[in-house]
């Protein structure tokens, strides 16, 4: 497929591919706030999130600690002035001046998930799945996953595909739960 061009610039035309159909691309055009992002006037119908409050991994085994929040997730022009591409930026915190005071003081992450097949609830047999990442300074507790998570929502039973994941201090790899695995 064609590479996006040096220093950043004009998009090449996205498409179908052999054997492979186009049904999803983001090229973050918009500019969106902290807190903007998963609005209908910006992102929200073409990308989710969790419900804010929701303990991520972490949080679910570690009550107390590390749950999502919208408000840490935007579209912003990059900083890199090699790129004339806007970003999508998860900015890790400490969460203070929630509405809900049980917010406060406890880490908010992000888990924007792209909404690839929404004629078919969000799912798919098979795919070629393709992002250009760029990880932010390591920071000890934090982690980044993209998920391929089962369409059931029996998990672990029927499996999880993990790519890029790792620890934002550690190595990043890659992770494949095989349905039924024990």
């Amino acid at each position: 497929p064609p590479v996006d061009p040096p220093g950043g610039g004009p998009l090449p035309p996205r498409t179908d591919l052999p054997q492979f159909q186009l049904t999803f691309d983001e090229n973050f055009t918009t500019l969106a706030a902290e807190g903007q992002f998963f609005s209908t006037a910006f992102y929200g119908t073409r990308w989710r999130q969790y419900a804010d409050g929701t303990p991520d991994s972490y949080g679910k085994n570690n009550p107390g600690t590390s749950m999502y929040h919208q408000n840490v997730v935007s579209v912003s022009p990059s900083i890199d002035p090699s790129m004339t591409k806007n970003v999508m930026k998860l900015r890790l915190r400490y969460g203070t001046g929630a509405t809900n005071a049980t917010y406060n003081n406890r880490p908010w992450v992000a888990c924007p998930a792209p909404i690839v097949a929404p004629q078919t609830n969000n799912t798919q047999l098979y795919g070629r799945y393709e992002t250009m990442l760029r990880c932010a300074s390591p920071v000890t507790g934090y982690k980044t996953a993209y998920l391929l998570w089962p369409s059931s929502e029996n998990w672990p039973p029927d499996g999880e595909i993990d790519f890029p994941e790792g620890q934002l201090t550690g190595t990043i790899g890659a992770f494949m739960h095989r349905q039924g695995a024990t």
